[in-house]
């Protein structure tokens, strides 16, 4: 059952109870109103006649019956009752015995009983009790009425739902329509994204947005699986091609033996730096929350000061220290390894004799250098995105950083202009004291 179906339902479920509960409310409104009309029409034509035999005679006794004479017609009878509430007079009852005791209504003014209204009036010592049987037709009719002209009504009312509920939920139905086709395996779907704040916009925009981030993330598979397998066939290729070359029996010279050695260990290594970097990658993308702790910036500068001293052979590699102690509250390894590779990445990219600076700068950690610079600074941080492939790399140092500033909450920023150099600021919050 379709949810459209389901509120279609509720609504006309609700509405049809709602209106069955009206229907009875004015059958019993119409009952009473008529009860009313019939008991004050008696009232009208009762009264004046009293009135007037009252104001020409003082003893009721002398002319009650007169008066019961006068008044008592084929729909109204008329009961007299005296002070001992004996009935002493009735005339045109509308049936007899009556289904009740007219004595009992002698303290009451009017009303309804069973099947009949009442009117008691007073004159002298007597009850005057006028009864009348109630128009059940009457008040049939008028039900008849009510119930036909509501049933118009709900018609009406009920068409009105079944095409306001189709609009309100047109935009599911239409989402509906596009999650089949992605089930179906259509990605290219489009999603029209609306106008609005209600939920039904917000749902279908979400989707829309959503769909756009799964595209984006099946592209990024596809490019990460070819630039896997691209970037590890080389090394593969060069290994098989020497293995067999060796169970050949060619390499006879031990030198030349030696080397080919020499050679295959270098391409191992290269493919066990690949696959060192992307399961570090892929354990900073996955979210795994980091061991934080207080790092002390002078510290870590004075130890990759050491590490890459071997720089200064090449290249004027330059570490300026923090003039202040200067705390971070993040994980050290993990920083470690984000300036370490772009200071790798500076060294690859930058000429011998240029310039390559680490140093601090208000609340930032940078890596300057005086190297040929970056044309797509869009793409720089894309995993296996390298602008010159001719250099030694496999395009995943910057993608670190980014994971790394991600994970920790910092601030990457990158400033480079081609020809004339690179400057990227890691940014953070700092305790300086």
């Amino acid at each position: 059952m379709s949810i459209k179906f389901k509120v279609l339902l509720i609504f006309l479920g609700v509405y049809l109870v709602s209106n069955i509960l009206t229907v009875l409310l004015l059958t019993m409104i119409v009952k009473g109103v008529s009860i009313q009309h019939s008991i004050d029409r008696i009232d009208s034509y009762v009264t004046p006649v009293i009135d007037l035999y009252r104001k020409h005679y003082k003893h009721p006794r002398l002319y009650v019956k007169n008066v019961v004479d006068e008044l008592a017609s084929e729909d109204v009878g008329v009961v007299v009752i005296n002070k001992r509430g004996e009935v002493v007079y009735a005339k045109n009852l509308p049936k007899e015995p009556l289904p009740f005791d007219p004595r009992d209504l002698v303290g009451e003014r009017s009303g309804a009983r069973g099947d009949y209204i009442f009117l008691t009036k007073r004159l002298g010592g007597y009850s005057l009790i006028f009864l009348s049987e109630i128009d059940i037709s009457y008040i049939y009719r008028a039900n008849l009425l009510s119930f036909l002209v509501s049933l118009a009504i709900s018609a009406i009312t009920s068409l009105l739902i079944v095409l306001l509920t189709k609009r309100v939920l047109e935009p599911l139905t239409y989402l509906t329509g596009k999650v089949k086709e992605i089930y179906e395996g259509n990605m290219d779907v489009d999603i029209e994204r609306v106008k609005g704040n209600d939920e039904f916009s917000v749902l279908i925009n979400t989707f829309a947005d959503m769909l756009e981030k799964l595209r984006r993330t099946f592209t990024l598979q596809r490019e990460f699986i070819a630039n896997f397998a691209h970037t590890l066939k080389t090394p593969l290729t060069y290994i098989r091609g020497q293995l067999d070359l060796l169970s050949y029996g060619l390499y006879e010279d031990r030198e030349k033996f030696d080397e080919v050695v020499r050679n295959l260990q270098v391409q191992s290594e290269k493919m066990f730096r690949i696959i060192n970097n992307l399961m570090l990658l892929m354990r900073l993308e996955s979210g795994i929350p980091v061991r934080r702790s207080k790092v002390n910036l002078m510290e870590l500068f004075a130890e990759l000061d050491e590490e890459y001293d071997f720089l200064r052979r090449t290249h004027n590699f330059r570490v300026e220290y923090p003039h202040e102690d200067v705390e971070v509250f993040a994980d050290k390894e993990y920083l470690k390894i984000a300036i370490g590779n772009l200071i790798e990445n500076s060294y690859k990219y930058t000429p011998q004799g240029g310039l390559i600076r680490l140093y601090y700068d208000r609340g930032c950690v940078i890596v300057e250098d005086t190297g040929v610079g970056i044309e797509d600074k869009e793409r720089v941080f894309d995993r296996f995105y390298r602008e010159n492939t001719e250099k030694e790399g496999f395009g995943l140092g910057l993608s670190i950083v980014k994971a790394i500033a991600d994970l920790h909450g910092f601030g990457l920023g990158l400033e480079s202009e081609r020809g004339k150099g690179t400057k990227v600021s890691l940014c953070f919050f700092i305790n300086s004291s």
